[in-house]
């Protein structure tokens, strides 16, 4: 709790804040501390061997002491160049017995059964929805994968498929889960939950797919503002949303039926919006790893530390964030 005002600072205290690991940055984050320095700890200790000159190679790096024969095998990132083994991708380097492989820093999203991801509708076909889930293939969701309005149980007909555009439209923003997902194929969703659904009135963010963790709940309902509450939607694809909950929740139901395209926001409810959306963007500048107990925290903070949410995103704020995550670490 802070002193000032005499308010707690963090309101959903009662929920356990979860670790954010074990990694001793030994830094102290002040007026002249370089972001850098932090942001590179924490790469070490999220890609095995960390960043250093022995492990990280780059594009025609030569593999030194390992020997070009047969001792070793070459695997992913690894080739022979007149005679000596070559790095051919930018990655940190890992051995498995003999062989060798260089591990990118950053791939596509592999999308896994289970997960939730969020897509844009980039077509609307006769009988399912493609969209696009920043993978290498589209992602396709059946229209016998959707509930309809009113969460009818029947078989769907051909005036189904005539009204999909009612359900979900082109450049419509989709959160659903992951059916089933096979190599080289593309992958099927499903939104059989009312949690799934459009998104709107909200903003969107993109950042890593490594920095969302796989967790038990992808959806945090922040408490309620005055006109609403703001609900954040973690995508292992790398995208998250944050909105109002109403609109976040509005489901599988018929744009007809919901006021989640017209209903203006209050102006109080945006700028919560706009500040738990640049409390994320800071943590991915820093490259932590989305915790929404930390997050929530974070936003709180700029409250007491009388930050606008235009302010956010300022270096001051994001030494300010550093201090804080050092002070979990050393926990």
């Amino acid at each position: 709790s802070d002193a000032e005002g005499g308010q707690p600072s963090l309101r959903v205290a009662r929920l356990p804040v979860a670790s954010m690991g074990s990694v001793k940055c030994g830094i102290v984050v002040g007026d002249g501390a370089k972001l850098e320095v932090f942001r590179k700890a924490l790469l070490a200790k999220q890609y095995s061997g960390g960043l250093t000159s022995s492990s990280f190679r780059a594009p025609g790096d030569t593999l030194d002491g390992f020997g070009s024969g047969d001792n070793f095998l070459r695997g992913h990132g690894v080739q022979f160049v007149q005679g000596r083994l070559t790095s051919h991708m930018c990655g940190i380097l890992e051995q498995v017995d003999r062989l060798l492989r260089v591990r990118p820093l950053h791939i596509r999203f592999a999308p896994a059964t289970g997960d939730v991801v969020i897509g844009r509708v980039t077509d609307v076909a006769k009988d399912h929805w493609k969209l696009d889930i920043s993978s290498s293939l589209s992602a396709n969701l059946h229209l016998s994968s959707v509930d309809l309005p009113g969460r009818e149980q029947r078989r769907r007909t051909a005036m189904d498929e005539m009204n999909m555009r009612n359900l979900y439209g082109q450049n419509d923003l989709i959160s659903a889960e992951v059916q089933s997902s096979q190599l080289g194929a593309s992958t099927v969703l499903h939104t059989r939950n009312l949690k799934y659904g459009c998104l709107s009135q909200g903003q969107l963010i993109s950042i890593t797919p490594a920095l969302v963790k796989q967790v038990h709940q992808h959806f945090y309902c922040f408490p309620q503002v005055t006109g609403g509450a703001v609900e954040l939607v973690l995508a292992r694809n790398g995208l998250i949303f944050v909105g109002a909950s109403a609109v976040v929740n509005a489901g599988n139901i018929a744009k007809d039926d919901t006021g989640c395209c017209s209903s203006a926001l209050s102006r109080l409810l945006r700028e919560y919006i706009c500040r738990i959306s640049n409390t994320v963007r800071v943590f991915t500048l820093l490259s932590l790893s989305i915790n929404p107990h930390i997050i929530w925290e974070m936003s709180e903070k700029s409250v007491h530390w009388g930050f606008e949410p235009k302010d956010i995103l300022t270096s001051t704020f994001q030494k300010l964030v550093l201090t804080k995550c050092v002070e979990i670490n050393n926990e």
